[in-house]
């Protein structure tokens, strides 16, 4: 009697000369939800291939004209507590005097650790809301000057803040902190 009980629970189907259990509906919708688990599985490695966690073309990004007297280079996407540059290319034409004047935000320096700045600046001014770095430039040169930043994100999220010349003008700087 137990088990005609456990043979009429179970859907018992013949294939072929065998006698399985079988749900083709279930199987199908089994079939489906994994499909649909590689499909998203492949988008996330498409999308980390590409930079969308760091390191790639997604999180490159510049700010500024690019004729403008400064421009900004940097990761769109970084991590927590890892190294990340920001490169502040400043164009001839905004040189005074043999000297650049270039300025990050309090706000923005108060969540990054600031590492090595290259090349060295020869002056540092801390004002209330923003610190001013001051190079020698060579005037000489065709190019731009290119100041590197190196800096480590202390706090996860967006990250706003502001670069610029010192009576110049100003280019906003936005990363996304992975943790």
């Amino acid at each position: 009697m137990v088990r005609q009980g456990i043979d009429s629970m179970s859907d018992r189907g013949r294939v072929g000369d065998l006698e399985i259990d079988q749900d083709l509906v279930q199987q199908r919708r089994d079939w489906r939800v994994q499909r649909i688990g590689w499909a998203v599985m492949g988008l996330i490695l498409l999308a980390a291939c590409l930079g969308l966690f760091g390191h790639g073309p997604l999180s490159r990004a510049t700010a500024g004209d690019g004729g403008g007297p400064l421009q900004a280079e940097f990761e769109r996407f970084c991590r927590l507590q890892t190294a990340t540059t920001l490169r502040l290319r400043v164009q001839p034409a905004a040189v005074r005097d043999g000297r650049a004047r270039l300025w990050l935000d309090r706000e923005y320096l108060n969540a990054v650790s600031l590492g090595a700045v290259v090349p060295e600046p020869e002056r540092v001014e801390v004002g209330s809301d923003r610190i001013i770095y001051e190079f020698a430039v060579d005037e000489s040169g065709e190019g731009p000057a290119v100041v590197s930043f190196e800096l480590e994100p202390q706090r996860p999220g967006l990250l706003r803040g502001a670069a610029g010349l010192e009576d110049g003008p100003s280019i906003p700087l936005r990363m996304w902190v992975h943790p």
